[in-house]
C-alpha cells in the first residue's frame, strides 16, 4: 500500500491522506528519477526554475 486513508467521525467530515512506509520510498525514488531527468535533458527544464511538487508532508 502507498497511501493510507483515515477518515474521522466529525461534522463536517474529515479524511486525512498519508504516505505508508513504502509510499515514502517511492517519494524518495521518484525524486531521484527527477533529478536524474533534469541532468540528462536540462533542455526541458527552464533554466533556474526549479520542479515544484504540489503538496505537503
Amino acid at each position: 500500500m502507498i497511501v493510507t486513508r483515515t477518515s474521522y467521525n466529525t461534522v463536517p467530515p474529515k479524511v486525512v491522506y498519508s504516505l505508508t512506509p513504502y509510499g515514502s520510498r517511492l517519494h524518495q525514488f521518484l525524486v531521484e528519477m527527477t533529478n536524474l531527468g533534469e541532468e540528462v535533458a536540462p533542455h526541458l527544464v527552464k533554466p533556474g526554475a526549479p520542479i515544484e511538487f504540489d503538496y505537503h508532508y
